[in-house]
């Protein structure tokens, strides 16, 4: 992206309106097979608390895993981190893949 009045390039920034800002909450999991009951926990937290996030991310590492569950509202990804010893991160743009 260029700034029409000096042409130079603009690195980093985002551009997103409040409609695609969510609140993201990680949770780490360590390896040893807890890791298919932990995520049936979580989905049945979900659905108890009746939220519904935006995206619900797994990535595996050689430690375990990584949970990333993004939320519109705040107050949603602060109660599900604390629920599963994971922190609330800033709030985020939600970029989806095409």
């Amino acid at each position: 992206m260029w700034n029409g009045a000096h042409r130079q390039p603009v690195v980093g920034t985002v551009f997103a309106s409040t409609e695609n800002l969510v609140t993201r909450a990680t949770v780490k999991l360590r390896s040893g097979g807890e890791l298919a009951a932990k995520m049936s926990q979580m989905r049945a937290w979900l659905d108890g608390h009746r939220f519904e996030p935006n995206v619900f991310r797994y990535e595996a590492n050689t430690d375990g895993a990584v949970i990333r569950v993004a939320f519109k509202c705040e107050a949603e990804a602060a109660a599900f981190a604390d629920a599963f010893q994971g922190i609330k991160e800033a709030d985020v743009a939600l970029v989806r893949g095409g």
